[in-house]
């Protein structure tokens, strides 16, 4: 409610727009990297993150800019595919991963399992979204 308020009152406490940009970007790394499952400190650190990330993208049109991307926001209508179907994709492709002779120990190959875990994960939530989603959420529509 508080940052409803301050957009709607055009508040602005920061002026630079460099600056503010910093802060969402050291904001957004506090929320991917920090781990906040085993400690309150780090949990409230990661709620203070996301508020001033809010609080950026409302107020900063460079951010804005960023976070109104268009393959950024189809990836946000997609989430709940992506929720539903991501842990049996990892699943699965770990497991035919495991088949192939590909040294799965070896961390300079880590970025690349996870990109292409990723990629799988995004390919196959997009055709679930296209094919199954997509429609139901067309046909609620028309019955409005």
């Amino acid at each position: 409610m508080l940052l409803t308020d301050l957009y709607c009152n055009k508040e602005k406490f920061i002026s630079s727009s460099q600056l503010c940009s910093f802060i969402g970007f050291i904001a957004l790394l506090l929320i991917v990297f920090v781990p906040s499952i085993t400690s309150y400190t780090c949990y409230w650190i990661k709620i203070l993150a996301f508020i001033v990330l809010f609080y950026v993208v409302l107020t900063n049109q460079r951010i804005k800019k960023i976070f109104s991307n268009k393959y950024l926001t189809i990836i946000g209508g997609m989430c709940y595919s992506i929720y539903l179907l991501h842990f049996g994709v990892l699943s699965v492709a770990g497991k035919l991963l495991q088949s192939t002779r590909l040294p799965l120990s070896s961390l300079g190959l880590i970025p690349v399992y996870y990109i292409l875990f990723a990629a799988v994960i995004l390919i196959i939530s997009a055709v679930y979204f296209l094919v199954v989603e997509k429609p139901f959420m067309k046909m609620v529509i028309r019955k409005k």
